[in-house]
């Protein structure tokens, strides 16, 4: 193999290149066990889930927004606002 700038021939050191192969094949078995131990993990979390769970639906607010000229007249608004500023200050 040829030198970087002197045109000599260099000899490959087969050593060092074997450790870098060996290296290499660590990290990918690495991820490889990094990935089988997520993939275990999300299984495991999905399972902890109860399987006839149900949120407590009386805790659950519903609501729905219309307009208010469709659903108040003025003297409701009225109404409606000194109520709630009642309701504040107390």
């Amino acid at each position: 193999m040829l030198g970087p700038r002197d045109g000599r021939i260099r000899r490959i050191d087969w050593r060092r290149v074997a450790v870098a192969d060996f290296a290499v094949a660590v990290q990918v078995a690495f991820l490889l066990v990094l990935l089988i131990a997520a993939g275990i993990f999300v299984c495991t979390l999905s399972e902890l889930r109860p399987s006839g769970y149900r949120g407590r639906l009386d805790k659950v607010l519903l609501f729905m927004r219309k307009r208010q000229q469709e659903i108040h007249t003025p003297e409701r608004k009225r109404l409606l606002g000194a109520e709630l500023i009642r309701r504040v200050q107390n």
